[in-house]
């Protein structure tokens, strides 16, 4: 009896073990093991489903060339309790680079990604006790980067909260210049924020904002040749469409040797300022007159007169004609300012110059 008891027990003790070792093959069959993540394009939406809680989607990017991209994830179905959490990581590292949480959509803003790496991009529910489909876009930003070219308008995009835009802008020509930013459709929420960086360092040289159209006036460029032009909405918290042009100011720099002068200009933009120089050539008095083009329009003109080492010889402002009479020496250089005197106005002028 004892025997067969034994052989009972032996039986089992035999039958168990190779359950184990059945099921451990199973756990270590190359076929269960986890695969490589799905390597995606830039430009193409994806849609998947977190199917079970804490689960992680993981997938790859593989850039051909170096740009920008924003990398989108959205709640497939509206409203619904998936928060999508993403995060970007380089792949052979798994150091994260960045990530972003949303109630509806996440979105990793304007990253600089580099040909011949490779990325990781992490999809989960963000308190991971929630299901749910979700949609995955990388975009890349077309803005980024591209060259500006004088006097063209060029529309951009502020695609999502906190996305930038940097055009790089070559100078050939020593001089002022004009770069405006403006909302494309207007009375839109979008408030332009224009900055001028150094190429070499994106140093900030100059900055402004509007609710409508933002404008750095009369920069003197050129001694660098290229420069970052930013362009981003001031509070960072609207996307929106602009156009940017830049433009060299063709009234400054200007010189007159003989009279008499009648010069028809512009200022371009509120707080232009255009400056002209004059060489007489011949010892005297002269009227210097600096008029509204047209009648009775809201431009107010101010003129000034610098001697030759740069200090105010006179300063006039009127609401029609401003007249300065004042000697002048032949052959030294004078220069002579026009700009409109509450600096809150443009409009064109007539500048004149007559030896009296």
């Amino acid at each position: 009896m004892i025997t067969k008891y034994c052989g009972i027990v032996y039986y089992l003790f035999i039958s168990v073990c190779i359950i184990l070792l059945s099921n451990c093959n199973e756990l270590t069959d190359p076929d269960q093991e986890e695969q490589e993540p799905q390597t995606l394009s830039a430009n193409v939406t994806y849609t998947n489903t977190i199917n079970s809680l804490g689960e992680v989607h993981r997938c790859l990017y593989k850039p051909s060339k170096n740009h920008y991209i924003h990398i989108v994830c959205t709640e497939a179905v509206q409203y619904s309790e998936f928060n999508p959490h993403i995060k970007l990581l380089d792949y052979p590292t798994q150091h994260v680079l960045k990530e972003a949480t949303s109630y509806t959509q996440a979105v990793i803003v304007n990253y600089y990604v580099e040909a011949g790496k490779v990325y990781e991009i992490q999809i989960r529910e963000w308190s991971d006790d929630r299901t749910g489909g979700y949609t995955l876009h990388i975009e890349t930003d077309n803005d980024d980067e591209k060259a500006l070219i004088v006097n063209q308008n060029i529309n951009g995009k502020i695609n999502y909260v906190r996305d930038i835009d940097d055009f790089i802008l070559n100078i050939s020509e020593v001089g002022y210049y004009h770069i405006s930013v403006k909302e494309k459709i207007p009375y839109s929420d979008f408030n332009p924020h224009i900055s001028l960086l150094d190429f070499a360092t994106k140093y900030r040289l100059d900055q402004q904002t509007s609710y409508t159209e933002a404008v750095l006036v009369n920069k003197n460029l050129g001694q660098n040749p290229s420069y970052w032009i930013r362009v981003q909405e001031w509070s960072d918290d609207q996307p929106g469409e602009y156009i940017i042009k830049y433009m060299k100011d063709p009234d400054d720099s200007v010189t007159f040797t003989s009279t008499p002068v009648y010069y028809i200009g512009e200022i371009d933009f509120v707080k232009d300022k255009d400056k002209f120089y004059f060489r007489p050539n011949a010892n005297g008095n002269y009227k210097i007159t600096l008029s509204e083009r047209i009648p009775n329009s809201e431009y107010n003109p101010h003129l000034r007169v610098f001697g030759e080492y740069g200090n105010v010889l006179q300063t006039k402002a009127a609401y029609d004609s401003a007249i300065i009479n004042i000697s002048l020496e032949a052959n030294k250089l004078y220069g002579i300012e026009a700009s409109e005197w509450s600096d809150d106005r443009a409009g064109g002028y007539i500048l004149e110059i007559e030896l009296q």
